[in-house]
């Protein structure tokens, strides 16, 4: 086998930093919509939407940073989408003409590399792993040799998937953490009101001044809370939504490596050596 037959990697993992734009986008589209929401009345059934606005854009730094983790965790979670769509198209495309002979050396050989000269081919999972195991076929000729380099090959694919998790997973945990750590600094703020009011307690003024703080202060412990739980209902929604289809991609993925290809192998069912042979 020459250097030519050194094959790429391509996966369904999405970089942090393709997703930066995207996560702008929504991150600028949901305070757009909270600016909206604020000429809301602050009476009558439209009272909700105001008050989610004001959680958006009068609550400090801590919903910002909410809604930074939510556009990251769906930007990601888009830009996984377009990768399984990606996926299943070269699916649904690639194809093993019944008229390769799989014995035939030059037959196979010539069928790599109409693969390998196709569009698209470095970042097509199904045409390199089919590729893969054709080398190993030509090399081996040994069917329980090319089923256990398919197992090892949706073994890595499997590990690459659950390593592409972590960050998803850790922007879902960060959503209602934030929202927790909001409703720590309102209680405290309110607490620390209260304690004004305790010692304002001959002073009308400052005792309303001091109420004042303890409302605003247990406002910001609730609807920083409200506010994580409200955005990270959606963003859990994406992520298991794109991690079944991308589990759904690489069964297929596997069932067209065993049903297409494995089972279309000379000797596969006695186990017998069949080298393909050379014209």
């Amino acid at each position: 086998m020459d250097g030519d037959n050194v094959l790429p990697r391509p996966d369904m993992s999405v970089r942090l930093e393709s997703a930066l734009l995207p996560a702008g986008a929504i991150f600028a589209i949901v305070y757009c919509f909270g600016a909206v929401l604020t000429i809301c009345p602050d009476a009558g059934p439209l009272f909700f939407l105001g008050r989610l606005g004001g959680m958006l854009l009068h609550r400090g730094v801590v919903p910002w940073m909410t809604v930074a983790a939510f556009a990251m965790a769906l930007a990601l979670a888009w830009k996984k989408h377009v990768a399984i769509r990606r996926q299943e198209a070269f699916l649904r495309e690639l194809t093993l003409p019944q008229r390769i002979s799989l014995s035939d050396y030059d037959s196979v050989n010539g069928y790599i590399k109409r693969v390998k000269a196709a569009a698209g081919f470095e970042a097509n999972m199904v045409a390199v792993r089919v590729v893969r195991l054709l080398q190993v076929w030509l090399t081996a000729g040994i069917p329980e040799r090319v089923a256990s380099t398919a197992v090892e090959e949706s073994r890595f694919d499997r590990s690459i998937q659950d390593a592409s998790q972590r960050l998803p997973i850790g922007l879902l945990a960060a959503i209602p953490i934030l929202g927790f750590i909001g409703t720590l600094v309102g209680i405290y703020s309110a607490i620390a009101g209260f304690t004004f009011v305790m010692e304002a307690a001959d002073d009308v003024s400052g005792i309303k001044e001091g109420m004042q703080v303890v409302t605003r202060g247990l406002t910001e412990a609730f609807d920083t809370s409200f506010l994580a739980v409200f955005l990270v209902v959606p963003a859990l929604i994406a992520y298991v939504w794109v991690r079944a289809r991308e589990d759904a991609v690489l069964r297929a993925l596997d069932m067209f490596v065993q049903d297409r290809l494995i089972a279309s192998l000379p000797g596969s069912k006695s186990g017998e050596a069949a080298v393909p042979i050379k014209s």
